[in-house]
Parts: structure tokens; C-alpha cells; sequence
């Protein structure tokens, strides 16, 4: 599975660099995809709650903020702010479901042999 987002994550960079917008929507669509059947092959209430809070919400806020900053400093006009945040937040999610849950799959083994882990406090 981590083997299958990480190759939607290089597409979906090919994609962006040569301008092929059919190309990211698929990719886009793919990355969402492995995250559903990640969801129903392991735990899930973690992978729910990644998919909510940890790709939707957090590419969400960070669309707001960045696109914010960017018209609030004059970089780009408040005419085309709704396709900029558009543009953020599809690409966010893309970078969050395809590398933020590779990074999840592999790091969470490591983090839980340290002493920072403690089991049981989000839940």
C-alpha cells in the first residue's frame, strides 16, 4: 500500500511540473481511493480520523492561511483567491494522503518503541 501512494505522490509531481491537469485529478482520485481501502483493511477509527482531520482539515486550514497570506500581502489579487485555494487544497491533499500516510505507516512502528509514546492518550 505505501508502495502503491508513493507512486501516485511521483505522478502527481510529474503531473504538476508538466502542467497535465487529467493526469493530477486522477491522481488526486487515486490517492483518495488507497485511503478508503486503507481504511477498510486496518483500524478504522485511526484512519478515519486521518482522513478527516489529518488530510481534509489540515489541507483546508492550510489553504486558507497560505492563500490568506498570499492576498493579504498583495501577491495575488482577491479576484482569483477561490481557484488559488482551490489549487492549495487539491494539492495538499494529494501531498497529505499520499506522503503524510506513507510517513504515518512507517514511523508510527518506531515511535511507539520510544518513551514519548504513551498508549492510550487519545483515546
Amino acid at each position: 500500500m505505501t508502495a502503491l501512494l508513493m507512486t501516485v505522490f511521483v505522478v502527481s509531481a510529474a503531473a504538476t511540473i508538466l502542467t497535465l491537469t487529467e493526469v493530477l485529478i486522477v491522481t488526486f482520485v487515486a490517492a483518495l481511493a488507497l485511503l478508503i481501502v486503507q481504511t477498510l483493511v486496518d483500524d478504522k477509527k485511526t484512519w478515519s480520523m486521518w482522513i478527516i482531520f489529518g488530510v481534509f482539515v489540515a489541507s483546508v486550514v492550510s489553504g486558507i492561511f497560505g492563500v490568506g497570506a498570499l492576498a493579504a500581502f498583495g501577491e495575488i489579487p482577491m479576484t482569483i483567491f477561490p481557484t488559488v485555494l482551490f489549487g492549495w487544497v487539491f494539492g495538499d491533499i494529494i501531498v497529505l494522503a499520499t506522503i503524510g500516510t506513507t510517513l504515518m505507516v512507517t514511523l508510527t512502528p518506531a515511535i511507539k518503541r520510544t518513551r514519548a509514546y504513551v498508549k492510550g492518550y487519545f483515546s
